[in-house]
Parts: C-alpha cells; sequence; structure tokens
C-alpha cells in the first residue's frame, strides 16, 4: 500500500516553492509519491499558458525526483472539452491506485470554500485532505467551525508548514514582464524552457 499526496494547481510556472513544499512533505510524511496535477486549458485563469507547456516544464523538473510525478488527467480531458472537477479526478486516481491511500493537498484558501465544490462531502470522506495554512489561518479552527470539515475531522491534516510558500508564480511573470532575471525562484530546467520560448513577456 502506498501513500499518494495529489498536488494540485496552474504551475504556471512550477516554481521552487512548489517543489520545497513538496520535498518536505514526502520526508515529513514518509510519502510515496508526490503527484502533481496540473489544471487543463478548460481552467480560467488570466495569463494561463498552455497546459501542454505546463506539463512539459513539471517533467523536466520532476526527472530529477523518484518521488515526483506527474499526472495529464486533467491536461487530457481538457483537450477533448471536457472538465473535470477534483472529484471525479480523485476517483479517476483511485481506480488507477487500488489500496492505496490518497491524500489532497489544498491551502486553507481552499478549505475554507471546500463545502462549495462539486462532491464536497465525497472529498472530505473519502479521501485524506492535507491542509497547508495561508495568510495566518488555523487549520483546526476552519475544521471546527465548520458542519461537514468538523464530520470528518479525522481526515484532515494540517501540514507544519516549514517553508514559506512567498516566491509565487505571479511574481515569477511579473518579473519576466518587467524583464528580471527568475534564476533560482524556478527550476533552471525551467528557466531554460521559459527563455527558449520567450514565454511571460
Amino acid at each position: 500500500m502506498k501513500s499518494i499526496v495529489v498536488f494540485g494547481g496552474a504551475f504556471n510556472p512550477v516554481t521552487n516553492a512548489h517543489l520545497q513544499v513538496a520535498e518536505q512533505i514526502v520526508n515529513e510524511y514518509d510519502v510515496d509519491m508526490m503527484l502533481f496535477l496540473p489544471v487543463g486549458n478548460v481552467y480560467i485563469k488570466n495569463e494561463l499558458l498552455d497546459a501542454a507547456m505546463r506539463v512539459d516544464m513539471l517533467k523536466a523538473t520532476c526527472i530529477n525526483n523518484m518521488k515526483f510525478e506527474v499526472s495529464t488527467i486533467e491536461v487530457d480531458a481538457s483537450y477533448q472539452n471536457k472538465r473535470l472537477y477534483t472529484i471525479d479526478t480523485l476517483k479517476i486516481l483511485k481506480e488507477q491506485n487500488p489500496g492505496d491511500n490518497i491524500h489532497f493537498l489544498m491551502g486553507t484558501d481552499n478549505l475554507k470554500e471546500v463545502f462549495t465544490w462539486q462532491g464536497a462531502e465525497e472529498i472530505v470522506r473519502d479521501f485524506k485532505i492535507m491542509s497547508i495554512s495561508r495568510n495566518g489561518d488555523s487549520v483546526s479552527e476552519i475544521v471546527k467551525n465548520d458542519d461537514l470539515l468538523n464530520k470528518y475531522k479525522d481526515n484532515i491534516i494540517e501540514v507544519k508548514e516549514k517553508i514559506r510558500n512567498d516566491n509565487s508564480s505571479t511574481y515569477v511573470r511579473n518579473l519576466r514582464k518587467r524583464g528580471k532575471s527568475i534564476r533560482y525562484l524556478v527550476p533552471e530546467e525551467v528557466r531554460k524552457y521559459i527563455e527558449k520560448y520567450d514565454l511571460y513577456k
């Protein structure tokens, strides 16, 4: 039985901060696989690069870590003009990995809104949620004050984040627009890819 953590996001682009947080979780929680799950093109977000490019950058980065993998489930669906909700994706992953423990990683910004998600109760009932505090939020307070989360509180794990995730993808894109260096903010493979295709200008 493996322990798999699903790390969803735009990864537009993937940054060193994403990877540092992922590595910390792998180390602290004895995770067998950190599965990066980039959103597809049906996801509406400003300045979102085509999914194929975001996947290329993730794969170039994850190839160096035996515990890092990239899932294209949502990307592949988007190329067929389908939108998968989180619950749909998690069910597919459960079918692909029978008997394994699947955890879904989210920040407290999403934890506070998860009751509005499609299949919210299935998500918190059938899967483990790993939550990272954002903007000083308290995971335990959010869980205590939300009826749905409190009902399944044993399925929610508060990640004690030792690494600040301040080097956001937005910051990287803004530096590129200003013609500034993004060295050391993103993996070297990603920096070369961005510069090769002159992205985020």
